[in-house]
């Protein structure tokens, strides 16, 4: 209540005084006008995926490709939550905050500097005391994630209920779609946090090791996540990972997993990076959850084609933040995690939904009795909720044999093919080329549909 007060007596001088207003006034926060259009600009440097590790295996894998390049015995890591939301990169210019980037396609980005200035834990100036204090240039960068927490998400899906609108599926679309938004005022009402969890100057790191990185961090007031540790030998790494992921829900923000780090940085430009990940560092997601339901019934959609295509109505079901109810399917988030689902062509029966966060979104379903012809709309949903369908493909499982595909009247399809839909590939809001695949073992009745590149396809399934 004082901060409001002292906010609406700011805004009453600043109205009075126009000349007074300076761009990291707390009133300018608030999102003006929306902007025409989108805006591209080149990362710093550019802004990598993490590899995964799903097992205690698969980590003891990392450790020992680390240490070996590194020609260690042991390593020191840090270990940080992966809070489940969107990255941003802000680059601020004589302590000012000048420029704010989504992560794009890890090379290009766009420019959301007018949302990122309406949250609250970005600051929109550093003085240059604090930056001396701290050890840090007056021109650095800060990379990190804008997440929603759950309460803020909660409060907006009953405002979206209120007003007769679709409730959002999961915290990280919400977020990810407001910070995205030309109107920077949605970004403002939708109360969202930036955990930073690197410092830059020049696309390069400041410090020596990554802990330093984060507590200068710390000290220059930016909102770093209380829950990280320095961590030695991978024996710790995996008690890290069984508490935290033990205690994810009650954290007021959604994880997706534990991420480690090597700790020094010369040893990180020693181990490198492959094209897509850095070899010093992993994430370790959680096991995929899954759920049971039933098929209550089978109908019939005619498509604007004048195809007739079976569909199965689900009772509905929570599997990974989604509610599944028809057609088996729902999107996917805005960075390629894919939900994957399952369908079955006889009601009554039962039906096991998955939900992993990897691009190859898989539909298995019992041996069919009868041939049944099923099509797979491919749909690319950005952030912001819209989307386009990008085209169709019809699936025929024929009793015991394989599937047969086909684009149109073109049919290009043999047992492990790939397939690009169409005769052209879709495209992703953020233009990256998205190519598809299916195969199908003789015999079984599981059909795949796989993504090559990181994408955001919305899978409708019969």
């Amino acid at each position: 209540a004082e901060f409001d007060a002292l906010l609406s007596e700011l805004s009453r001088i600043e109205q009075e005084h126009p000349t007074l207003v300076i761009p990291d006034s707390p009133t300018q926060r608030v999102g003006g006008a929306p902007r025409e259009g989108v805006e591209r600009a080149a990362h710093s440097s550019v802004m990598l995926s993490l590899d995964n590790a799903r097992d205690d295996a698969e980590l003891q894998d990392f450790d020992r490709r680390a240490r070996e390049l590194a020609e260690a015995e042991v390593l020191d890591y840090v270990g940080e939550l992966k809070l489940d939301g969107a990255s941003l990169a802000v680059r601020f210019a004589g302590g000012v905050l000048a420029l704010a980037l989504t992560r794009g396609d890890g090379v290009r980005g766009e420019v959301v500097t007018p949302n990122a200035r309406t949250l609250k834990t970005v600051p929109l100036s550093v003085t240059r005391a604090a930056l001396a204090a701290a050890g840090v240039p007056e021109d650095f960068e800060v990379r990190g994630e804008v997440v929603m927490p759950k309460r803020a998400f909660a409060r907006l899906n009953e405002r979206q209920l209120a007003a007769g609108e679709e409730p959002f599926a999961n915290p990280r679309n919400a977020a990810a779609g407001a910070l995205r938004m030309l109107d920077a005022s949605i970004t403002a009402d939708r109360r969202l946090d930036f955990y930073p969890y690197l410092l830059l100057e020049g696309g390069a790191p400041i410090f020596g090791s990554h802990w330093e990185s984060l507590e200068a961090l710390d000290k220059l007031r930016f909102k770093v996540n209380p829950h990280r540790e320095q961590l030695r030998g991978v024996d710790e790494l995996s008690a890290f990972r069984d508490k935290w992921l033990g205690r994810r829900e009650s954290l007021p923000y959604e994880i997706d997993g534990i991420v480690f780090k090597v700790d020094a940085v010369a040893l990180q430009k020693q181990l490198g990076a492959t094209a897509r990940a850095p070899r010093w560092a992993i994430a370790c997601k959680p096991a995929a959850q899954q759920a049971e339901t039933v098929v209550r019934d089978i109908d019939v959609h005619v498509g604007r084609t004048g195809a007739v295509t079976p569909r199965a109505i689900l009772e509905p079901v929570q599997v990974g933040g989604v509610t599944v109810s028809l057609d088996g399917s729902d999107s996917s988030d805005p960075e390629g995690q894919t939900l994957t689902y399952a369908w079955s062509q006889t009601a009554g029966t039962t039906v096991t939904l998955d939900s992993a966060t990897s691009a190859a979104p898989t539909f298995s379903a019992p041996a069919v009795a009868t041939d049944t012809t099923l099509t797979f709309s491919l749909v690319v949903t950005d952030a912001g909720g819209l989307a386009s369908t990008a085209d169709t493909v019809d699936v025929t499982v024929r009793t015991n044999t394989a599937p047969t595909a086909n684009a149109g009247t073109d049919q290009r399809v043999a047992l492990g093919a790939t397939v690009t839909l169409d005769g052209s590939a879709s495209t992703d809001p953020q233009n990256q080329t998205i190519t598809y695949s299916w195969s199908q073992t003789s015999g079984s009745p599981t059909v795949t549909l796989s993504s090559t590149v990181a994408a955001k396809p919305t899978f409708a399934a019969p």
